[in-house]
């Protein structure tokens, strides 16, 4: 059997690999479809383009891990630690992650398509350019997370905390909000068109251009930190041209 530390594009489909220490072990391009992989420790470990579509990776530490490109679909990471991760352009349709660890983690770019990310915690997480669409995020934390331009369409974000989140031009039409915590969330240019945000906390977020048409606020806090008014409750936002201009030559430059 190969030495642990280099188990690159090998074959372990399937394999039993329940509790085993692949601390930085080289596993880049490695099919381990189908593998168990409970309780395994792969912090640090290199699996870049693996391949781990429907395995189980519920519990295991997979901190600092370099998941860039890997293929996740279907993978169990309920419980996981994917701390600081780099999860960049993976594939992580369907996953369950619920309850995981993805604090300062990095998935720019990639897809989380009817994934259940449900109460995970996100705080500080790289989700720029995502595409999240009817991924499940009730009651998840995502404060200070970076979804800027993130595909959030019918996506479920019910109960998430989003507070200081950077959203600008985010896709989040058809998203469900309701109960969700925008507090001082950066909604600059973001299509909330028919979301759901009833009984929000948008108090001092930035609604600048925002669209909102047929959006539900009722009982929702507005960034003024007034109640939502008018049939239907809406919340004002600038929309000057001069703003637009600006916002979108800052955003053009990060």
């Amino acid at each position: 059997m190969p030495e642990v530390s280099d188990l690159s594009d090998k074959d372990l489909t399937g394999v039993d690999l329940r509790g085993a220490d692949l601390s930085g072990a080289n596993l880049s391009g490695a099919d381990l479809s189908g593998a168990d992989l409970t309780l395994a420790d792969l912090s640090s470990a290199n699996l870049e383009r693996a391949n781990l579509s429907s395995a189980n990776l519920e519990r295991a530490n997979l901190k600092y891990a370099n998941l860039s490109g890997a293929h996740l679909e279907r993978a169990n990471l309920k419980l996981a630690d994917l701390e600081r991760a780099d999860l960049k352009l993976a594939d992580l349709n369907c996953a369950k992650l619920t309850g995981a660890t993805l604090t300062g983690a990095t998935l720019t770019g990639a897809t989380l398509t009817s994934a259940t990310v449900s109460r995970a915690d996100l705080k500080f997480t790289n989700l720029s350019g995502a595409d999240l669409t009817l991924a499940d995020f009730t009651g998840a934390n995502l404060r200070s997370a970076d979804l800027t331009g993130a595909d959030l369409k019918f996506a479920n974000l019910s109960r998430a905390n989003l507070s200081n989140a950077k959203l600008e031009l985010a896709d989040l039409k058809f998203a469900k909000l309701t109960g969700a915590d925008l507090n001082d969330a950066k909604l600059e240019l973001a299509d909330l068109t028919r979301a759901n945000l009833t009984g929000a906390d948008l108090t001092e977020a930035t609604l600048t251009y925002a669209t909102t048409g047929d959006a539900d606020f009722t009982g929702a806090t507005c960034p003024s930190g007034k109640t939502a008014t008018g049939n239907p409750a809406t919340c004002p936002v600038d929309s000057s041209t001069s703003q637009k201009i600006a916002l979108v030559s800052r955003l053009m430059k990060r």
